[in-house]
């Protein structure tokens, strides 16, 4: 769509439907499309959005429902609609009026989903089906763009404005749980990426900060299992496919490392073009974005 506020929200789909969030300034615009012949069938505006560095925050789907993030400098939101029509399902305020950029994570606890967001200076869980709150950790930082990831029964995340680290928490408890289920926080630069995003295998954890380092992790205590210099600077969140994790930096290198504790380096790639968006994988193949090209690596 053209906008006269481009955003950088990855586009999501269910085979019938695709979503397209956006910021047609100073609105946030959800657009949803038909696959089979790509006309708009649907478009809304949820809210204003007013945050100093735009918008991104992609859309997330849940049962017949799509959730998007509203964090912004402003009274911010969550806010469900309908797939089908976008219509608004129900919509929950957030307690602090800070942006950020993290789409929400769903996650499964003791039979019970619950949708995890970090941003407006907490990291709070809620409700999918309803957006009620279920618990909220203050903290441990002002703003986010990595997204969590659950692995090893915990709540396990990096962050980085302006405070840097990582930080893991006990999803079981109900309301302010600041004090009793975090299981560690560590504020290191090192440690935490600002940017990317971690991913999960198995029960480890694997991690790259914006300036290159990566790191397979304990995700329960936070322990470094390797640490290894990945080129200079990245921007995208790792990807795992195959029993590898791709770490893609902004030069364009693919580093490619067998998902395990005992660091073994497969291969480095460089397609000669610079990175910045996290790829997707589909079917065998890689889709990359890069500055001047689109790339897709695997079989025809």
């Amino acid at each position: 769509p053209q906008t006269e506020q481009h955003a950088s929200s990855t586009p999501a789909t269910d085979g019938r439907f695709v979503w397209v969030s956006f910021l047609d300034h100073p609105d946030m615009t959800i657009v949803g499309y038909d696959v089979t012949d790509g006309k708009q069938i649907w478009k809304t505006v949820p809210g204003k959005m007013l945050s100093t560095h735009g918008y991104c925050s992609t859309v997330v789907p849940y049962q017949d429902m799509i959730i998007i993030n509203g964090d912004q400098d402003a009274q911010g939101f969550i806010v469900a609609l309908d797939q089908a029509t976008g219509r608004e399902r129900w919509r929950t305020d957030r307690p602090n009026r800070t942006r950020s950029y993290c789409p929400p994570t769903l996650i499964e606890v003791k039979g019970r989903k619950q949708l995890v967001l970090s941003g407006s200076l907490c990291v709070a869980a809620y409700n999918p089906d309803t957006g009620e709150p279920i618990w909220l950790v203050d903290g441990p930082t002002e703003q986010f763009v990595s997204s969590p990831i659950h692995v090893a029964g915990v709540v396990f995340m990096t962050y980085g404005f302006p405070k840097r680290g990582i930080c893991a928490i006990d999803p079981a408890g109900t309301g302010n749980v600041t004090a009793t289920h975090v299981v560690f926080n560590l504020e290191r630069i090192s440690r935490g990426g600002y940017v990317p995003s971690p991913v999960a295998h198995g029960k480890l954890a694997f991690v790259v900060n914006d300036e290159g380092l990566g790191s397979c992790t304990d995700p329960r205590t936070g322990r470094e299992i390797w640490l290894q210099r990945l080129g200079r600077h990245h921007s995208a969140s790792p990807v795992l496919a195959g029993g590898n994790v791709y770490f893609f930096d902004d030069e364009g290198k693919c580093w490619v490392v067998r998902a395990q504790e005992t660091y073994e380096l497969v291969g480095v790639n460089e397609l000669g073009d610079e990175i910045r968006g996290s790829p997707a994988i589909s079917r065998g193949q890689i889709f990359i974005r890069g500055a001047r090209q689109l790339h897709c690596i695997g079989r025809k």
